[in-house]
C-alpha cells in the first residue's frame, strides 16, 4: 500500500511542476482556455432555396437532367459544413462544438464520401426521368440545433411518367436563416 502512495505521490508531483524541456510559455499554453465560437449573426449557404418545397423541386430537376453536379449543389460545401454545421450541431441551448482542423477534416471526408456514393445510385437509379413528388416524409423528425433546424432522413415519394411509385431516401435538410440545404445525400431509415 505503501508502494501505491508512493507511486500517486510522484505523478501529482510531475503533473504540478513544469517538466525539464519544456518552456513556460508551453506550460501557459496548456492553461489557456479553451476556443470558444459564436454564431455569425446571418450565415449565407452557396446556392441554398429560400424553402423546401423549392429544394425538392432541385432535386426533380437534377433527376430530369440527369445532372449529378446540379444534384451535388444541393448539399452543404466542405465550408459550410465545417465552419456551420459541425460548430452549430451541438444541442440547442449547448456552446458549440470545437472541433481540431483533423476532426472536422474526417468527418467531412466521412460525410461527402457517402454522400458521393448515393449521388451516384440515385442517378443510376432515378436519373434521366421525370417524376412528380406525391409525399415527403421526414422519417428521423424535426430536430433542433443550437445553430440551425434540420428535417432528418428524407423520405420522397415518386411517382414516374407511367404512374408507378417509388421512394427515394436521402439525407437531413439543414434550415440556416431562411435557406435549405441537404447536410448530405445519404439518408437511412
Amino acid at each position: 500500500m505503501k508502494h501505491i502512495a508512493a507511486v500517486a505521490a510522484t505523478i501529482l508531483l510531475s503533473l504540478s511542476t513544469p517538466q525539464q524541456g519544456r518552456s513556460e510559455s508551453a506550460v501557459a499554453h496548456a492553461a489557456t482556455p479553451p476556443i470558444t465560437l459564436e454564431r455569425p449573426a446571418k450565415y449565407a449557404l452557396a446556392d441554398s432555396a429560400p424553402s423546401i418545397e423549392v429544394l425538392l423541386q432541385r432535386v426533380l430537376a437534377a433527376l430530369a437532367a440527369n445532372d449529378a453536379k446540379a444534384l451535388r449543389r444541393l448539399r452543404v460545401t466542405e465550408a459550410e459544413y465545417r465552419e456551420f454545421i459541425i460548430p452549430g450541431s451541438a444541442k440547442k441551448g449547448q456552446p458549440p462544438q470545437v472541433l481540431g482542423a483533423e476532426d472536422s477534416e474526417f468527418y467531412w471526408q466521412m460525410l461527402n464520401t457517402k454522400s458521393a456514393y448515393k449521388e451516384a445510385s440515385v442517378m443510376k437509379g432515378f436519373g434521366g426521368r421525370r417524376y412528380t413528388l406525391k409525399g415527403v416524409e421526414y422519417v428521423k423528425g424535426h430536430k433542433q440545433y443550437a445553430w440551425f433546424d434540420a428535417y432528418a432522413t428524407t423520405v420522397l415519394t415518386l411517382e414516374n411518367e407511367d404512374g408507378q411509385e417509388s421512394e427515394l431516401v436521402l439525407g437531413s435538410i439543414a434550415h440556416v436563416d431562411g435557406q435549405y440545404k441537404f447536410v448530405g445525400l445519404n439518408g437511412d431509415r
